[in-house]
């Protein structure tokens, strides 16, 4: 063991710190630390700056002590072992000239003496294997950091954007989250502590809790809300939340150890990279204090977006985007009503496009509180983006608490048609047998985006609960006949997701003349390709199919699978496609060479496969938007590619597009450009989404409410090299795909369409 007191010298002592403290730094460095000893080091690394420093000397030392591998592995002979300490003072000579920065003389010529006791003493470094059981007992270390701040920000009232108040009851305001009243105002420190001293970027290292890879940020880099639910076993009927008679007590208040995190993610001399881990960890259980959730609040909005420094850390940037990820991820970990509030009052002004964001953090709590608190807060007056985000969160939580909320924004008269179709997914999600009769009922409603929500509900739904899927499929196979094709494609979609049960319906579907509609006929074609795997033409293959796995017992494919295509076949051959059809394609800087070739090929086989199933009595229009700094469109009108001569048109306009070499991609203004085609009813964007997180979010916030306007289905073709073959892929993304390739997938997944990307 490397003893602090010996090999650092008394001017250069990071601090006193325990044995059993030590013990835990030492054995981080060589991985022999359970996950509970994990978190407990890196609540103590947030807290305490010196101990931090402390580790990284630490690691210097073994890397030092490393790289002299005669003296590590106990080669024979005492000249080896000279030669071993020869080399090491000139490793530590060559440091003191520039080569280890950070580290002061006196603690070279400590860790050399320290490293010839250990020679002397034994062959190899011991390891420790100490744990510890108790991770209450030690008291937390102190922190040079500066004051909290006197004044720090209110959680501030809810807008009154939308009233989700019944028509039999008086309107009102939404009542307040309910508090605790055990927990006092937070006091301020008595005396100021003294200003940290600044330290040396430290190497990174897998235990830091400061690292990227944090297994607690993989949450809120991907985690999405998610559309469908888990299939349930052949025993599950009607959810009922388990009472828990002995719920885990929480832990006590720590209120010393909060001020000095508030004061050190406040403090301008935290290193940059130590900021997200101090954030994080006011989601601990002990720091659940009004003073916490001030704190996250004023992160959330923004209100320290100016006071503290921004910059980057081994190529990552570390600003405010980082900080509002690891303060909805703290929410999350608390798990309380008050998080709850600090998370919804985030989505105000112009932070209404974090609301993917505040939704997976929403999904990740299920305390009972939680999802009340949730509940309550689509009573009364809220804005349009903090409802939406609720149903959301209460639909991927599943919770039987939040089906009476849920319901009555479902059955409200006043409430906005794009939360009543979100309050119809979240019923069939929640698999309360009866939300049956509503969602049956909401297939008759005058407007299509309930229509289309209710069908969507009607599918989880069948999904959920077994004895409801023969009843939803007969609802649905009506809702197959609806003049809207949004309703009709959301239909089929519904029927896919029930299973088995809806296999015949879609089969049926696809001869024309039970079903005269092309548009219909592919929406379906589409639901058989990705429950198959195989390209069924026609209703005959389909039901040769069909016989097959029921006869042989073949397992439809799985819902998160990868979908190859012949290579002379385009991915979007058999995806469902409307009858006003626009490209959208990207045709910024970044799109040349095998981009821009692969493009053209892609678009001009989907053209191709999209005309093959129209007959010149059905309408087939398309048109193609180009886009980069500002969108346009190729050609003033629509063109038939029904006919020879309109795919022949919009073909040789496609050769003639090409990218500018200066110009950036704005997929926002592009989208924007679409408002004025209401008509449209099928988008199709090939790009690389070359643009940063926040502006893909603004733009996936300005799709959302351009949904509520009118329903839209978008296939999304994600390029990142033009080089490899195209696959349809209906996974759930992963923790390192680039913003891009997030977005798009988002994207097709939020309107029902079809993620393409390179293999």
């Amino acid at each position: 063991m490397i003893d602090p007191r010996e090999s650092t010298p008394e001017g250069d002592a990071p601090g006193p710190f325990s044995e059993e403290l030590t013990e835990l730094v030492s054995a981080s460095l060589d991985g022999a630390l359970s996950p509970d000893e994990e978190e407990r080091l890196a609540d103590l690394l947030a807290q305490d700056p010196q101990l931090h420093a402390y580790r990284e000397r630490l690691r210097r030392v073994k890397r030092l002590v490393a790289g002299s591998a005669p003296l590590m592995a106990g080669a024979p002979g005492a000249g080896s072992r000279q030669d071993a300490l020869a080399e090491l003072q000139a490793r530590l000579a060559r440091a003191s000239a520039g080569g280890e920065p950070g580290l002061g003389l006196q603690v070279k010529l400590g860790i050399l003496a320290c490293v010839a006791g250990l020679v002397l003493v034994s062959w190899q470094v011991v390891a420790f294997s100490r744990r510890l059981n108790d991770r209450s007992e030690a008291a937390p270390q102190k922190s040079e950091v500066s004051e909290v701040p006197e004044a720090l920000p209110d959680v501030p009232d809810l807008p009154e954007e939308v009233d989700l108040t019944p028509p039999e009851d008086p309107p009102g305001d939404a009542p307040e989250a309910p508090s605790d009243p055990e927990l006092p105002e937070p006091p301020l420190p008595d005396t100021p502590p003294e200003d940290p001293q600044p330290e040396d970027p430290a190497p990174k290292d897998p235990t830091d809790p400061s690292d990227p890879q944090d297994p607690d940020d993989e949450g809120e880099v991907v985690a999405e809300v998610p559309d469908a639910t888990p299939q349930p076993g052949p025993d599950e009927g009607t959810r009922v939340r388990p009472e828990d008679p002995t719920p885990p007590p929480r832990p006590a208040l720590d209120l010393a150890a909060l001020k000095r995190l508030v004061a050190g993610i406040h403090a301008a001399a935290t290193p940059l990279e130590q900021r997200p881990s101090l954030i994080r960890s006011l989601g601990d259980p002990r720091f659940d204090h009004p003073l916490a959730y001030q704190t996250l609040s004023a992160i959330l909005a923004g209100q320290l977006d100016r006071s503290l420094p921004i910059g980057q850390v081994e190529g990552r940037a570390i600003g405010p985007e980082e900080w509002k990820a690891a303060a909805r991820l703290a929410c999350a970990r608390l798990d309380t009503a008050l998080a709850v509030r600090v998370l919804l009052d985030s989505l105000q002004g112009d932070q209404t496009s974090d609301g993917p964001a505040v939704e997976a953090a929403l999904g990740r709590m299920r305390a009972p509180a939680s999802v009340e608190a949730m509940a309550q807060s689509l009573t009364g007056r809220t804005t349009l983006v903090q409802a939406e985000a609720a149903l959301r969160a209460l639909a991927a939580v599943g919770d039987p608490l939040g089906y009476a909320a849920v319901l009555e924004v479902f059955e409200n008269d006043r409430a906005p048609a794009i939360l009543v179709r979100q309050a119809a997914l979240a019923l069939g999600a929640l698999g309360n047998d009866g939300s049956l009769a509503p969602l049956k009922g909401g297939l008759g409603d005058k407007r299509s985006i309930v229509r289309a929500g209710s069908a969507g509900g009607l599918g989880r739904l069948g999904a959920r609960l077994p004895d409801c899927a023969e009843a939803s499929v007969e609802a649905l196979a009506g809702a197959l006949r609806d003049k809207e094709f949004a309703v009709c494609s959301a239909a089929a979609e519904a029927l896919a997701a029930v299973g088995e049960p809806g296999v015949p319906t879609l089969i049926a579907c696809l001869n024309p003349s039970q079903e005269p509609r092309a548009a219909v006929r592919d929406a379906a074609r589409e639901q058989l390709w990705l429950l198959s795997g195989r390209p069924l033409a026609d209703a005959a293959l389909a039901a040769d199919w069909w016989r097959e796995h029921e006869q042989a017992g073949i397992p439809l494919a799985q819902p998160t699978a990868v979908l190859a295509v012949d290579p002379d076949q385009s991915p979007l051959a058999y995806a469902g496609w409307g009858e006003r059809v626009v490209f959208m394609l990207d045709t910024s800087g970044s799109m040349r060479g095998p981009k821009w070739t692969q493009t053209q090929a892609e678009v001009r086989r989907a053209i191709e496969a999209y005309a093959a199933r129209r007959t010149s009595k059905d309408r087939a229009w398309v048109n193609l938007l180009a886009f980069a700094d500002a969108p346009r469109f190729v050609r003033p009108g629509f063109a038939n590619v029904a006919s020879r001569s309109g795919r022949a048109g919009v073909l040789r306009l496609l050769e003639q597009l090409k990218p500018v070499e200066v110009a950036q991609t704005n997929l926002l203004k592009a989208m924007q450009a679409l408002d004025a085609i209401p008509e449209v009813d099928t988008l199709v964007v090939f790009s690389d989404a070359g643009e940063s997180p926040a502006a893909l979010a603004r733009t996936f916030d300005s799709v959302r409410r351009s949904l509520a306007r009118r329903p839209l289905r978008i296939h999304t073709v994600w390029l990142s090299g033009g080089a490899g073959p195209l696959v349809v892929d209906r996974g759930a993304g992963h923790p390192d795909d680039p913003a891009g390739a997030t977005f798009m997938r988002r994207l097709a997944r939020e309107t029902g369409g079809l993620f393409v990307r390179e293999r």
